[in-house]
């Protein structure tokens, strides 16, 4: 596993390539990484806090957690199409194929925590609608622990 730190020029260069890839010729470009979820998070709110007549910070886990699964489940869908999909790369130069998965992955990875910026004001509002701390403590801790993930 450490072998990659010694190719880690080559890693953290092509991050940034498809990084930059991924928003190329989009009209929002980044800022779609932002208003994607935002729309995602306030259906969801309304949805289940409207029809179903849950409680703020039980929305904020749902919506937590479903940006969590959309990490793990497009990371890896993702990954397992990386080799494929950059053929050229694999055929034309002489890097190792196995890192190929880890900067598609990287580089989604580095979009989903711009996603996860429209959280904040999310915790922000459940912990100051409550006197109780816990709520926003948990909130906080699911966030964090969601940026040491990646």
């Amino acid at each position: 596993m450490f072998e990659y730190l010694k190719q880690r020029d080559i890693i953290i260069t092509l991050t940034k390539y498809e990084f930059k890839q991924r928003y190329r010729g989009t009209v929002f470009g980044v800022a779609w990484s932002l208003l994607a979820p935002f729309l995602l998070a306030l259906v969801l709110y309304t949805i289940f806090s409207k029809l179903l007549h849950r409680t703020e910070y039980r929305i904020l886990y749902l919506i937590v957690g479903i940006f969590f699964h959309r990490y793990f489940a497009m990371g890896t869908s993702i990954g397992s199409h990386a080799i494929t999909g950059k053929a050229h790369l694999v055929t034309k130069t002489n890097i190792p194929r196995e890192i190929l998965p880890l900067v598609v992955t990287a580089a989604y990875g580095i979009s989903s925590f711009i996603e996860m910026i429209i959280l904040i004001p999310g915790i922000i509002y459940t912990s100051a609608g409550t006197s109780d701390t816990s709520s926003a403590y948990h909130s906080c801790t699911l966030f964090t622990s969601y940026s040491f993930l990646e």
